[in-house]
């Protein structure tokens, strides 16, 4: 991984931001109870939230989880948004009580590697700020991203598109963030496909980088559902 595209993961993983059962009674009873399943949008406590991340893949491997990057900025401003990582970015954080994230890479498809976290926040999430992601995404075709995390400052340009995905929870925002590097004179893309759910105190979200611009985010959205399923269990 080089040291641009290491950078730009972390810090898009800081900003960034059901199944039930029944009982019956013992001894041949006649009377049944159906006990209601867990609501997945209640706030979590910190190991309900580990518990329900992915497990690492066979075959893939753990990576460390990067520190969140700071003094994050965007040209045009109202792009960070694209990020979650503006105003009604930083309002939601202020309410987050727990947050669990795992980070793994694997060879399929080439430079994958995948970011999944939850966060569960004090009181239930609004839709503002998966409101405000999609709406700066009109005006934010292309842009550009600095910051500072623990190698130093950074600046890179993005390219954001809008991704259509089947709605799981109570909202969905789905896009694909497009960098291009230049190792050894060459241009490479790296695309960094993004879902995040929200479901009541909870925001789960899933980032994607890779190399493949045929990738789609079936992936994504099979890991959403995995972790709303053991929610709700």
């Amino acid at each position: 991984m080089t040291r641009l595209r290491a950078r730009t993961a972390a810090a898009l993983a800081a900003t960034t931001l059901a199944l039930g059962g029944c009982g019956i009674t013992p001894f041949g009873s006649d009377d049944t109870t159906t006990a209601a399943a867990p609501d997945p949008g209640r706030q979590l406590t910190d190991r309900e939230a580990e518990q329900a991340l992915p497990e690492v893949p066979v075959g893939a491997e753990a990576a460390p989880v990067q520190p969140e990057a700071q003094d994050l900025e965007t040209s045009p401003s109202q792009c960070l948004d694209v990020l979650r990582g503006g105003q009604q970015g930083d309002e939601l954080k202020a309410t987050e009580v727990v947050h669990a994230r795992r980070v793994w890479s694997a060879d399929q498809p080439a430079g994958s590697q995948y970011t999944v976290s939850i966060g569960s926040h004090s009181e239930p999430i609004g839709s503002q700020v998966l409101d405000t992601a999609g709406a700066a995404m009109s005006t934010c075709a292309t842009f550009t991203f600095s910051g500072r995390d623990a190698t130093g400052t950074f600046e890179t340009t993005m390219q954001s598109q809008p991704r259509t995905v089947a709605p799981v929870g109570d909202q969905t925002f789905a896009a694909r963030i497009t960098i291009v590097e230049v190792i050894g004179g060459q241009e490479r893309k790296i695309f960094i496909d993004q879902l995040v759910v929200r479901v009541g105190h909870n925001l789960l979200r899933v980032n994607h980088s890779h190399w493949d611009e045929s990738s789609g985010h079936e992936p994504l959205e099979a890991q959403v559902r995995a972790m709303l399923d053991d929610l709700a269990q």
